[in-house]
């Protein structure tokens, strides 16, 4: 009996991980669709020993040279070779959530632009779409699930730290799915540029609680495609 070998996938995502890392690429790719592969290379991490282990607090200096010239060019290079849809920079738990959870939304709305997949994620045309009832599934109202969403309720409005000024995201309920959506975009679009600082308590709460958030609503979905098949 023949079984999937990866070459028939729709999407193919390269993530650039630390070196001694073995994880990330295993974790991504069990959460992600059936039909997206994920393809890993490493990039030198001075924090990170031999065999993987690290202290339990890690210095700034490593994580900003982790993302910085020369060696994070050099391995985008080598990547970029491979016929693959796109490049994802990979360092947190909560940034791989985000990758399994964008791979399927780009998959579910058939868009190729961040903005565009959102909306289409708060609109009508997703009601029945795999997310939004996973998301329906999580959030009963004494499920650890809602108490991530009250905790990200309480740390709003949060406001964008971006170039472009754009409206604070509040959420005013556990139910209010489409600012509950933004606010992890916009959680999201503050961290992959540059808008969260690793010592302030603050951030630290809001990268946490959406990492949690995007666990449960991602690993529904994956409990999902191992009953059904």
């Amino acid at each position: 009996m023949w079984e999937p070998d990866g070459w028939d996938a729709k999407w193919r995502i390269g993530v650039l991980v630390p070196h001694g890392d073995v994880g990330p690429e295993s974790e991504l790719q069990a959460m992600a669709p059936p039909e997206v592969r994920i393809h890993a290379t490493r990039v030198p991490f001075g924090a990170m020993r031999a065999g993987g282990g690290m202290d339990p607090t890690i210095p700034l200096a490593p994580v900003r040279a982790f993302a910085q010239p020369p060696y994070i060019d050099d391995a985008t290079e080598l990547l970029a070779a491979a016929p693959i849809h796109a490049i994802m920079f990979g360092f947190t738990s909560s940034v791989f959530l985000w990758f399994c959870f964008n791979a399927t939304l780009a998959f579910e709305s058939a868009e190729d632009i961040d903005r565009e997949m959102i909306d289409w994620l708060k609109g009508p045309e997703a009601s029945r779409s795999r997310l939004r009832s996973s998301f329906e599934a999580s959030n009963s109202p004494t499920s650890l699930f809602s108490g991530y969403l009250k905790t990200l309720m309480e740390l709003t409005p949060i406001a964008s730290t971006g170039r472009r000024r754009r409206r604070d995201v509040e959420i005013t309920s556990v139910d209010d799915f489409e600012n509950i959506v933004e606010a992890i975009y916009r959680v999201r679009c503050n961290l992959f540029h540059g808008g969260k600082r690793p010592d302030d308590p603050r951030d630290q709460k809001l990268i946490k609680v959406c990492g949690q958030i995007l666990e449960k609503w991602v690993g529904n979905l994956a409990t999902g495609w191992l009953v059904t098949g």
